[in-house]
């Protein structure tokens, strides 16, 4: 399904035409390609977020009943009060604000206070990208993904955003839609939901794949290591790990 504007252009290319006259903000914005995969992918007007705000935005404004946008003020910031990411968004005319709301202040506080009275039907995660905050946006989003619902991450190269892609590749409540360049695109399955309040880990893939090879060398170490080295093994630490091998054979 494609999404025209008024004027009979497709809201991608509104978008993309905006970015290449202004050129981007001081944050780095999609680019073409990006953006044409998430009019692409998203196939049905609906209920959208994202953290961060850009090119990205102004599409999301056109193609969703309702876009929420948690971002940062970055006008004040050193590194970007002359080319902020807000001043990109809002001085563009094809933003459409009628359906548009901003809630601004750091993602790491207005994501776990915000009551999201319906379910998504896509989120893209482009906060802050340091270490543990990735991870926090995506705790305080993924239970509200309807099935079917469309994530995106972007930056997926950076080591902390990678740690994220690496573990939804694995994850039963998530299928690879595809990843261009530094952006990946996920949909949601029809997988329950994981407990948000309680542990489980050895069930999720990317635990259960990764801990089992684990095991297994420690166990083929234990095995192949001389009697004497063996011997200075702890006892319980022996047992533990042949445990743990027999219940993940």
């Amino acid at each position: 399904m494609t999404h025209h504007t008024h004027s009979g252009m497709l809201a991608s290319d509104i978008a993309i035409s905006y970015l290449e006259k202004r050129g981007a903000h001081a944050a780095g914005s999609m680019q073409r390609a990006q953006i044409k995969a998430i009019e692409r992918v998203y196939l049905k007007r609906g209920f959208s977020m994202e953290t961060g705000c850009g090119t990205s935005t102004i599409l999301l404004s056109n193609i969703s009943d309702r876009h929420l946008v948690f971002c940062a003020d970055d006008r004040y910031d050193e590194r970007s009060k002359d080319n902020s990411s807000i001043d990109f968004v809002r001085a563009s005319p094809a933003l459409n604000t009628s359906r548009t709301e901003f809630i601004i202040g750091p993602t790491q506080k207005t994501l776990p206070t915000f009551n999201f009275t319906k379910k998504l039907d896509l989120a893209l995660l482009d906060g802050p990208h340091a270490y543990p905050f990735p991870d926090l946006e995506y705790y305080f989003v993924y239970l509200h993904l309807k099935t079917g619902a469309i994530l995106i991450i972007d930056d997926v190269h950076i080591p902390t955003l990678s740690n994220l892609y690496r573990f939804l590749l694995d994850d039963d409540m998530f299928s690879l839609i595809e990843r261009l360049e530094n952006t990946a695109f996920f949909r949601r399955t029809d997988a329950p939901i994981f407990n948000p309040f309680g542990d489980g880990w050895e069930f999720q893939e990317f635990n259960k794949r990764r801990f089992q090879k684990h095991i297994a060398l420690d166990e083929r170490l234990i095995r192949l290591a001389p009697q004497w080295l063996s011997r200075s093994i702890p006892r319980r630490l022996r047992t533990a790990i042949r445990r743990q091998l027999a219940r993940h054979s």
